[in-house]
């Protein structure tokens, strides 16, 4: 038997992207695209944890394509109803979506700012397909923004919700001059054909109907 070679490890979280701009600096992780770090003249704003640890709590997870828990996994969208695998099974809900687990791939990336994709393909309970991509920027006088953008890359209309899960950091971790998260925008772009689409679904935040 040949002798198989070690391989340099990897963190549980992937990929670390650092961004920095003034007296704010993030880092986000290729696993689930998540908000590892988020820093105020290098303070902790939000509830930290090491590349090599799974997020506790869902801190700092993007959550898509639904926010949330959906109660029994069971949902109702143009006519049909689907079940979803129960993710928190100990209290039978589909929890926080479907991404958040999923590798994210660089699109862009500079100093101030890094764009990763993320391509969901349909599966049982979540038959439709759609392109995501999360955007984290870091300005000197602005802080954090991040924005989410979702495409229905499917041939049929596609449920869709989203939503961040920043943990703040504790009031003597945080720096007593940083906002908790800069300004907390969260952009959600639609197509023109969706601006309008019907809210379906039991998650209640950011809740769209996506069009192809």
């Amino acid at each position: 038997m040949d002798r198989m070679t070690k391989l340099a490890s990897i963190p549980l979280t992937g990929t670390q992207f650092r961004i920095s701009a003034g007296d704010y600096s993030a880092t986000v992780t290729e696993l689930g695209a998540g908000l590892r770090e988020f820093r105020y003249r290098d303070q902790p704003v939000i509830a930290e944890y090491e590349p090599d640890e799974l997020p506790p709590g869902a801190s700092g997870q993007l959550l898509a394509p639904w926010p949330n828990r959906i109660d029994g996994g069971m949902y109702a969208f143009e006519g049909a109803s689907y079940q979803l695998d129960l993710s928190e099974p100990a209290r039978g809900n589909a929890i926080h979506g479907l991404t958040r687990w999923a590798s994210w791939q660089p699109a862009a990336q500079a100093p101030d700012a890094v764009q990763l994709r993320h391509m969901l393909y349909g599966r049982p309970g979540y038959p439709f397909c759609l392109e995501l991509t999360a955007e984290y920027r870091v300005s000197a006088s602005d802080g954090l923004r991040v924005s989410v953008t979702a495409g229905n890359a499917g041939s049929r209309p596609a449920p869709y919700g989203t939503g961040s899960h920043p943990v703040a950091a504790s009031r003597r971790a945080r720096h007593p001059a940083a906002p908790a998260g800069g300004r907390n925008r969260n952009a959600l772009r639609l197509p023109g054909a969706a601006a309008g689409g019907r809210h379906q679904g039991r998650p209640r935040a950011h809740r769209a109907d996506l069009r192809s």
